[in-house]
């Protein structure tokens, strides 16, 4: 909906699951059909996924083939092995850390790195952040940290409930957690931040927002940014967009982190 609410031309190849092999095949015959009316200049995959999926019937098409990698690669996964089928003539790389980890991947792929763009955040009056504490039951002289990411175990919200933990006898201070869960077990692990929450005795200093569509005006209400990963952001848009606001990021220097947060901005 917003992709379209922005003019972009859509064309929905249908769903697909690498377990089901004729969907595999249904989505690569609708592409290719796609790719010949359209004729576009470059094919770009983002992911090793649809690298995977769609990489062979770009090559038939004979077109120019680019991979996104979003993503920085660990232990080649099952996807990785099949994508690695598919040989693209470049990487476009969203951080340098990830264009590190490429090699793993397709060791002599000639590759760049491109931050992804991120358009600054409009301003909010003074009343609406007051207004959206207000609504939050959040204190207006609270210290709020706001942390903005999936409901993920790598994310780190488990450290940062430790850290509450540690800060529990200070005063005046708020968590925002800011960001929904994709997946039962993301759900699952949603519900035991919550359980560890509320044992601790935290919940009346925690509120769980969800999924919302308005972030950049939470960000504007909150005073913190906190990022507490368990393991390396391949870049860290959210980050970005903390700084928009004119909120100090707090992260481990690792990953993407060091390309967003340095020492002209933290």
């Amino acid at each position: 909906d917003e992709l379209r609410a922005i003019g972009t031309d859509l064309s929905i190849l249908g769903a697909v699951r690498l377990s089901r092999p004729w969907t595999v095949l249904r989505a690569r015959h609708a592409l290719r059909g796609l790719l010949a009316s359209a004729r576009p200049d470059v094919v770009i995959c983002h992911s090793a996924w649809s690298l995977a999926v769609f990489g062979p019937a770009v090559r038939k098409a004979r077109l120019p083939l680019v991979f996104w990698l979003h993503d920085a690669v660990y232990d080649p996964k099952k996807v990785d092995l099949a994508a690695r089928r598919v040989v693209p003539d470049l990487a476009i790389c969203t951080s340098a850390f990830a264009q590190s980890t490429l090699p793993k991947l397709f060791p002599d792929l000639p590759s760049v790195v491109v931050h992804p763009p991120v358009s600054p955040l409009p301003s909010f009056p003074e009343e609406d952040r007051n207004a959206l504490r207000h609504a939050l039951h959040t204190a207006r002289r609270d210290v709020v940290i706001v942390q903005v990411a999936r409901m993920e175990a790598w994310k780190g919200h488990g450290l940062l409930v430790d850290a509450m933990v540690e800060m529990a006898d200070e005063p005046g201070w708020s968590v925002w957690f800011v960001g929904g869960a994709q997946r039962p077990e993301e759900a699952e692990y949603r519900a035991w931040i919550f359980e560890r929450c509320v044992n601790a005795g935290l919940l009346e200093r925690v509120r769980f927002l969800g999924e919302r569509d308005d972030v950049p005006r939470v960000l504007a209400a909150a005073d913190v940014f906190c990022a507490p990963n368990g393991g390396p952001e391949p870049f860290g848009v959210a980050m970005v967009e903390a700084l928009y606001a004119g909120l100090p990021v707090v992260a481990f220097g690792a990953g993407g982190a060091l390309e967003v947060v340095d020492e002209t901005c933290g």
